[in-house]
Parts: C-alpha cells; structure tokens; sequence
C-alpha cells in the first residue's frame, strides 16, 4: 500500500528562484513525481503518474500525443490546447494537485526539458526531457518562517537506497538527498516562473 502525499507539505518545498524566461541557450529543469515498477526480468523502471504510464527511458525521452492516433489531430507536442508533454515543475504541490494520488512507490526526480515547452500555474509540459537525478527520500514535514520560506525539510525514505542506486545508475542521474535536489539541478538549468492561477 501507498503511502498518500499531503501537497501542504509539498507546497514550496524548495526555495528556488525562477525565472521569467530562461537564459539564451539554457534549459529548463523541474521536479516530478514517477512511479517505481519492476518488470518481469527484474529491472526497476521509472514511469509517469497520471494518464500515459509513459515509461522514461535513459538519456532523452520524446513526448508524443496519443491524439495522434487521429489523423485529422496531428500535431508537434507539446501544445497549449492539449494535455500533451512532459510534465515537470518547480512545485511539487501543483504537481500533485493535478495528477493524483500515487497507486505505486513514488520517486522524487528532477527533469532537464529542452524542445517545445507550455508554461501552466501548475508548472510546464516539454517536448523532450532526461532524467538527471533522483532522490531516495520523500518529504515528511517542512518546517518554515512567518514569511513562509523554508527553513528545514525533514525527510524520510520513499525508496530503499539500493533501488535508487540502481535507478541512478540506469538512468545516468545523480542520487541527491531530498535538500540538494534544487542546488543539483540548477547545474542543468533553469527553473522557469509558472503562470498565475486565473
């Protein structure tokens, strides 16, 4: 049985400064939320909570949408009137809001996305992204000041740390403890500010 995730303690977990835009020739980067699966050999797979169940596989993945098994809907993913892309973001709350409660054991990993890139107020959808590190650890309780920035995150294990060695290791991503994960991936790229909720 999984355990269920509290979005208030996910909310603003990592103090990030984004930007409006990313600088000219970088990428940008974001947390997500996968599954844990293994298969019938015995190898641990990451895939995408929500609809898809898209398997992530080592190095790039390419977001293609399922409209296009209707040809009269062909088109390029991700766009802004579709739900296409790869899905990331810089608050994992909103993440979580939007796709659901977790029905496998849930990796915390963070994306470098390049190509097409939609911005929501829930975070982004990106044509092409890579896994670049994954974190054993889940966020148990995040403590913060009057302002509401965080001062302590309190983690707890979401995986065994032999299964997030191996999915780094297939994945060629860095496993990061839960409070390095936004200075890690800002080696990547940018974090990019999401639209305001209308």
């Amino acid at each position: 049985m999984t355990q269920p995730l509290d979005p208030t303690v996910w909310g603003g977990l990592f103090n990030v400064s984004p930007r409006r835009q990313p600088a000219v020739g970088s990428k940008v980067v974001g947390f997500r939320l996968c599954t844990m699966v293994e298969d019938e050999a015995g190898q641990l797979h990451l895939t995408s909570t929500g609809v898809g169940n898209h398997y992530w596989l080592p190095g790039i993945n390419t977001a293609h949408c399922v409209a296009q098994r209707r040809p009269s809907r062909i088109h390029r993913a991700p766009v802004q009137t579709c739900t296409c892309g790869l899905y990331a973001g810089r608050d994992v709350a909103k993440l979580l809001r939007v796709l659901g409660p977790p029905v496998a054991p849930m990796v915390l990993c963070g994306i470098q996305a390049g190509g097409r890139i939609v911005v929501h107020e829930w975070g982004f959808r990106a044509e092409d992204a890579r896994i670049v590190a994954i974190s054993a650890e889940l966020p148990s309780r995040v403590l913060r000041d009057p302002s509401g920035q965080v001062i302590q995150v309190r983690a707890r294990r979401g995986i065994e740390p032999w299964a997030a060695e191996e999915l780094a290791q297939c994945y060629g991503a860095m496993l990061i403890d839960l409070d390095g994960m936004a200075g890690a991936l800002q080696q990547f790229g940018d974090f990019i500010e999401e639209e305001e909720e209308s």
